[in-house]
């Protein structure tokens, strides 16, 4: 044991090496914790934005034609435009038609008539048949009818051959038909003259024949040699058929 005389400081002791080393790791543990400190923050690294494409530019649509005002809508024509047709008649519900199609009684108004000619025919029992070609404009225009009438009155005594045997009568014509009147009475008829299907003259037979609508036939014959009353019959009676004759 070394004494120390009072005032002496004492000897300085030498530090171990242990020591020496932990002050040194010591004082780099604080170097490195002041440089962490002070040091600025790493930024994380964000990835690099993609440049965007271009944005690819829309041509803008072409103007739009300036609107037309719309056209006006033509008006019609004169000659385009229908009319009105008026037919008359001396005779009360004569029958009327216009380019072969009825249209009605007289007196009638017969609308929507387009301009230009056109066939009126007008027919009245025991009348002759009236018939015209006509021009109708565009203004309204009336037809006045004025019948002529048909004078028939024929009669003559025949003999109506049947299959078996035969009767005696009287056969009848007038504008409203033909009638024969037997004197039995069996076998009369009398129907218009318009449903004559058949009616003619067999001169070297001496026989008139007779068809009606509805398939009834009729032979008639005359007494005497000669076949001219039935001929002379069947002609003023044709005569007045075609004068009569609708359409």
């Amino acid at each position: 044991m070394t004494l120390f005389s009072p005032g002496e400081p004492p000897p300085k002791r030498s530090p171990t090496p242990l020591i020496v080393a932990l002050a040194a790791l010591g004082a780099l543990a604080l170097g490195l914790a002041a440089w962490l400190t002070r040091s600025p923050e790493r930024a994380t690294p964000r990835p690099a934005a993609k440049a965007s494409p271009a944005a690819r530019s829309t041509p803008a649509p072409p103007p739009s034609p300036p609107r037309q005002a719309a056209a006006p809508r033509p008006t019609p024509s004169a000659a385009s435009r229908a009319a009105v047709l008026r037919v008359e008649a001396d005779v009360a519900d004569a029958s009327v038609f216009v380019d072969h199609r009825f249209v009605g009684k007289a007196p009638v108004d017969v609308r929507d008539v387009k301009p230009g000619p056109h066939r009126v025919n007008v027919s009245a029992e025991g009348h002759e048949m009236y018939a015209e070609e006509i021009e109708v404009g565009p203004e309204a225009r009336t037809v006045s009818v004025r019948f002529t009438e048909v004078r028939l009155d024929e009669s003559m005594a025949v003999v109506h051959k049947h299959r078996i045997g035969s009767c005696r009568g009287l056969l009848r014509a007038d504008p409203g038909g033909l009638a024969f009147e037997a004197e039995g009475g069996k076998d009369s008829f009398r129907g218009p003259l318009s449903d004559l299907e058949r009616f003619d003259v067999d001169y070297l037979k001496k026989t008139l024949r007779v068809s009606l609508r509805g398939g009834r036939s009729y032979d008639f014959t005359v007494e005497g040699r000669s076949a001219d009353p039935l001929l002379v019959f069947q002609q003023k009676v044709d005569k007045a058929r075609k004068r009569l004759r609708p359409l």
